[in-house]
């Protein structure tokens, strides 16, 4: 009897191993896939700002303090909406949420303008004007990348319509 309880008790110890290394494994592979797509970030910056060495100097270390707390906000916002997600019934949590976002957002803007601001000097006006467009500009090329990886190809945008415009034939005539 002692034997079987004693085999059942390791059993729930290696399952629960099993899921700790699982949970563990998962979280280094999402920091891996953070870390790559800064560095895809960073090059596509890199590229479309044709920055020198000495402006790499000083523009990369502003940029990474930028995206650091860029990424404190959207943690932010991620915790004050699931709250409100998570009590969609309580006035007051939903309230505070809707408050707490509107602050992030208005910080976030002051994030913007402060990281513009003092990019400036470095970079000069027209490259900051550029830069205001980058973020934008990486996400579709990115998306256009993992639509050709898939096998979507260029131009790509799903089946092709149905016949006579997907009426049915009794709208058609």
């Amino acid at each position: 009897m002692t034997n079987l309880k004693y085999n059942r008790n390791m059993k729930k110890w290696i399952w629960m191993l099993v899921v700790v290394l699982a949970q563990s494994t998962l979280v280094a592979s999402a920091q891996r896939g953070q870390e790559k797509m800064s560095e895809l970030r960073k090059n596509f910056v890199k590229e479309q700002l044709a920055l020198t060495p000495d402006e790499e100097k000083q523009f990369w270390p502003l940029y990474d303090q930028y995206e650091a707390k860029r990424n404190d906000f959207r943690q932010a916002m991620k915790t004050a909406i699931d709250k409100a997600e998570a009590a969609p019934n309580d006035e007051k949590v939903v309230i505070e949420s809707i408050d707490a976002v509107t602050k992030i957002r208005k910080d976030e803007a002051d994030l913007d303008a402060k990281f513009f601001k003092d990019s400036m000097p470095i970079i000069g006006a027209e490259r900051v004007g550029k830069l205001t467009r980058l973020e934008e500009e990486f996400r579709r090329t990115l998306m256009e990348k993992l639509k050709d990886k898939r096998g979507g190809g260029p131009g790509h945008h799903g089946p092709p319509p149905p016949p006579h415009g997907g009426r049915p034939p009794q709208e058609r005539e």
